[in-house]
């Protein structure tokens, strides 16, 4: 995968909880950074599962190795991806060549 086929731009969003005068727990999404990658839905197995509707048309990201995005991909549950307004949470990911250090993200939308 070349540079120039990393064409999509996503946000990579922090998110943060606070805590209010009233004692209520409030999330914040804060941008954190910005990449560029290669986004693409693929169709899986439909189940009997309630939960595989969403998961059934899951979005792949795929990118190269930085960092800040190790750093996100492994503390999942407090980052999320924008693209073309919608959110997406991080379900899982893989890294494939080692010499020029590729990361494919599986994302599931968020509700």
């Amino acid at each position: 995968m070349r540079i120039g086929a990393m064409r999509h731009k996503v946000m990579v969003m922090h998110k943060t909880i606070t805590q209010n005068a009233v004692g209520e727990q409030e999330s914040v999404l804060e941008d954190m950074f910005g990449l560029r990658c290669t986004m693409n839905f693929q169709n899986t197995e439909d189940s009997d599962s309630k939960f595989s509707a969403l998961w059934a048309n899951r979005l792949v990201m795929k990118t190269r190795y930085s960092l800040p995005l190790m750093d996100s991909l492994n503390n999942k549950n407090s980052f999320k991806i924008r693209w073309q307004d919608n959110l997406y949470k991080i379900h899982g990911f893989e890294s494939w060549n080692n010499l020029q250090k590729y990361i494919t993200v599986y994302l599931e939308k968020d509700i």
